[in-house]
């Protein structure tokens, strides 16, 4: 740059020294942009401003271009002058409203602003979609913890009738562990510990037997606990004398099992479960007898903790450039650091800048002129067409993940499970076989025993349930199975009626009819659909439906008819 002309007075208009005069100039509307940053001309020759422009011109109106244009002029260095207050406008007048508000950004802050909110939004995808994962885990296999019991002691060792107090216990006890989860299998790890006291005295330690179970599957393991020299005081020892000659010693077994939930070949994360069994033996001998057992099983904990997750550092482009600042011109959009303090202007006139001509054309630098290029082609409305489909999945995205959350942290705290049924009464009516017709209008009640297995959600059976009974397939009667609100942890027995009019029965029917009530043994088949709510407090969740299948068998077919075998199946629940 050069000052040559500073000394002499300030034109008000831009001498450019040009190489054809055969260019038609059109007048337009001057634009006039207080931008920070001045804008780049093309021409064949230099320019100061951001319009597009074939020849010379002494102001900032913007020119039209003829159909041919003329050959550039040869490589060389031209001196251009121009007006001081035009130094600044690099974007276009349509550009000015954002190049302006970019300029007020700070780029410390903004950066740090987009590292945090980014690192944000990947941690909360991270955990909307663990919790999603979790949830679906939980609605597709619906996981149970496994249940525990006691079936046989034998204890060795304790000599109440020896001198010394001190005792080496050796006891074996045989745990049954049922896997109650139909898709999934547990495999019992290393790591578990087993423990064994008699009125909070430690008699003897070991580990529990690590094993793989299958789904819905019974496993006895023996579980060996020893201990060594335990000192015991003459009151506990004389207590444990005692109890031997009433023939009920009591026990205290806990056991602390690592497992994993496993899914064909895949294997859950790992987790504990915690059993403290009460029981009672009635002698200290290898062929001691259990009398009274009962296991509790704790809530299952996580045995380890995820590890903290490690995230990339985000970097991001910014589509449209920063503003850079100097105290003098410059003649691309490259983002340049901002000057903590900005230098004062030079006063007013007109100051010749030189230009080399291979730099006239490049507005931005060029390792952004191609996303320079993609920018401006932009078109307004497909860009809004777009950000409304995104904003739109995006809300879409944040209510499916928040559902899938909800859903997840539903089952995680209070773990529902699908209600029982059972029949303990059957009363039979208006099927009379020594008619000489084979019509019939049976009238059946049926005493339904419902059990609500959840220890915190509560029930609410409603309308539009459906009962029907059949006897080999020839259906007998419908009817409604009762509403009626259940509490947690509650059985409930209510009484369907079912309904027929005129059954007509084939006369090979009609005979296996008679038969079976001859022998004292004749079959039903019930079934029923029961649509119903979990309840929390004043809370109810979404509707859903229970089918139960029933077997049963009834002795005679009066109104004092006895039950003689029945099974129950709940099938799976299903959304309404």
């Amino acid at each position: 740059m050069g000052g040559d002309d500073s000394s002499q007075g300030s034109p008000k208009s831009t001498d450019v020294f040009i190489t054809d005069k055969n260019i038609r100039k059109t007048k337009h509307l001057s634009i006039d942009t207080n931008d920070s940053v001045p804008q780049s001309p093309r021409s064949s020759g230099g320019f100061t401003n951001a319009s597009r422009f074939s020849g010379g011109f002494t102001n900032a109106s913007r020119y039209s271009v003829d159909s041919q244009r003329p050959k550039p002029p040869p490589p060389g260095t031209y001196l251009v002058q121009i007006p001081k207050e035009q130094i600044y406008r690099i974007p276009p007048p349509e550009n000015a409203r954002r190049y302006e508000y970019l300029s007020r950004r700070k780029p410390n802050r903004s950066a740090c602003r987009r590292c945090c909110c980014y690192s944000l939004a990947a941690l909360l995808v991270l955990a909307t979609l663990a919790a999603a994962l979790v949830g679906i885990f939980f609605l597709v296999f619906r996981p149970h913890k496994p249940t525990f019991s006691v079936s046989e002691v034998s204890v060795a060792g304790i000599n109440l009738t020896s001198s010394t107090s001190l005792i080496s216990p050796l006891i074996e006890v045989k745990v049954r562990s049922e896997n109650v989860n139909e898709k999934l299998g547990l495999i019992y790890g290393g790591g578990s510990a087993a423990e064994i006291f008699y009125d909070g005295a430690k008699l003897g330690d070991g580990e529990f037997t690590a094993f793989d179970q299958p789904a819905e599957n019974v496993t006895v393991t023996v579980t060996t606990l020893r201990g060594s020299r335990i000192q015991l005081t003459s009151s506990r020892l004389e207590d444990l004398k005692e109890s031997e000659k009433k023939g009920k010693v009591p026990f205290d077994l806990r056991i602390k099992a690592p497992f994993k939930f496993k899914v064909s070949a895949v294997t859950m994360w790992t987790m504990a479960v915690t059993v403290d069994c009460k029981l009672t033996v009635d002698k200290l001998t290898s062929s001691a007898t259990v009398l009274t057992e009962n296991c509790n099983t704790d809530v299952l904990k996580t045995d380890k903790t995820i590890p903290k997750t490690k995230h990339l550092s985000i970097d991001t482009n910014d589509s449209v450039p920063h503003s850079p600042r100097s105290s003098g011109g410059f003649t691309n959009a490259s983002r340049l650091s901002v000057d903590s303090q900005r230098p004062k202007p030079p006063s007013p006139g007109t100051y010749l800048v030189q230009i080399p001509r291979e730099q006239i054309y490049r507005v931005p630098p060029p390792e952004n002129a191609r996303r320079y290029e993609d920018l401006s082609r932009r078109k307004p409305n497909r860009s809004a067409c777009r950000r409304c489909c995104c904003y739109s999945l995006t809300v879409l995205l944040v209510l499916v993940t928040l559902a899938a959350v909800l859903v997840g942290i539903f089952f995680l705290v209070f773990r529902p499970h699908k209600p029982m049924f059972s029949v303990s009464g059957v009363s039979v009516a208006g099927i009379n076989l020594t008619s000489s017709t084979s019509m019939i209008s049976p009238l059946v009640e049926v005493k339904v025993r419902s059990e609500n297995v959840n220890e915190k959600l509560g029930l609410i059976y409603g309308g539009g349930s459906a009962a029907e009974i059949f006897y080999h397939g020839v259906k007998l009667g419908d009817g409604e199975f009762t509403a009626f609100d259940q509490p947690p942890e509650n059985v409930t027995v209510t009484v369907t009626t079912l309904r027929g009019s005129r059954i007509q029965l084939t006369s090979s029917r009609l005979e296996d009819l008679k038969e079976s009530e001859k022998k004292g043994k004749v079959p039903f088949d019930l079934r029923i659909k029961a649509p119903f709510k979990f309840k929390v407090n004043a809370v109810t969740m979404w509707t859903m439906a229970v089918t139960v299948d029933c077997k049963l068998t009834v002795d005679k077919l009066t109104s004092s008819a006895t039950v003689i075998t029945e099974n129950c199946v709940t099938e799976g629940i299903i959304l309404l």
